[in-house]
């Protein structure tokens, strides 16, 4: 998969609570565990940014908290509409919706 569909997979969940979890590749440990809701905001979507560009998602109403995806950092990614995991430099980033419908 590549940024691009991995980004367009989690602009598609815009509006819904999710669980994310960023963890350590090299050891698997966890550095982190957050959830929030991705925001749009002004032209976010996959063809926005460069190859060489970050692409800034925000997780709350008032920026207070803002997931980075650093494209040129970008080392594969795997997923589908139940989640998606994200190589971005030494971190894994491990994204999926966790509101039932």
């Amino acid at each position: 998969m590549t940024f691009d569909d991995a980004l367009a997979l989690i602009l598609g969940w815009v509006g819904r609570d999710l669980s994310i979890t960023i963890l350590d590749h090299s050891s698997c440990g966890v550095i982190a565990v957050l959830s929030g809701q991705v925001h749009a905001s002004h032209e976010l979507t996959a063809e926005a940014a460069t190859e060489y560009e970050s692409v800034e998602l925000p997780l709350d109403d008032d920026g207070g908290c803002t997931l980075v995806l650093d494209r040129p950092a970008f080392h594969g990614a795997t997923g589908d509409e139940g989640g998606v995991e994200m190589m971005i430099g030494s971190v894994l980033i491990a994204l999926a919706p966790c509101d039932i419908d």
